[in-house]
């Protein structure tokens, strides 16, 4: 009696694709409620989705921002920086969005320039 080698079917993630290029695409997909995006072979993709392990080993697509942008916000710092902003009581904080969005920025230090140089940095690699 042979034993049949049952070949196991790759699971297939449901894809997006967001611009096609020749023989590569960008596609997207939500995992656990994070975007991610990859460039793959157009021939990989049927119906929408896409073997897994095509995933595993495709390209990157866009900056890893979280590798590049530092961050070293604490509460307290947060604190200091929502009572900087005028914001001590729930009052304060149910009238005053604006000032909380600066405290917030102010307290994390990153700015919209950090986020351009990185841009800038990308965009001579690229």
């Amino acid at each position: 009696m042979t034993d049949e080698i049952k070949k196991e079917e790759p699971k297939l993630i449901e894809v997006r694709e967001i611009k096609s290029r020749g023989k590569s695409s960008v596609v997207e997909w939500v995992d656990e409620g994070k975007a991610f995006r990859k460039v793959v072979p157009v021939n990989k993709i049927k119906d929408g989705a896409i073997p897994e392990d095509v995933l595993d080993k495709a390209p990157q697509y866009g900056i890893p921002w979280a590798k590049e942008i530092k961050v070293k916000a604490t509460a307290e710092d947060i604190e200091i920086a929502l009572h900087n902003a005028g914001i001590w009581t729930a009052d304060d904080a149910l009238k005053n969005s604006n000032r909380i969005i600066g405290a917030i920025n102010a307290a994390y230090k990153t700015s919209l320039a950090s986020v351009l140089q990185t841009a800038k940095k990308y965009i001579k690699k690229e």
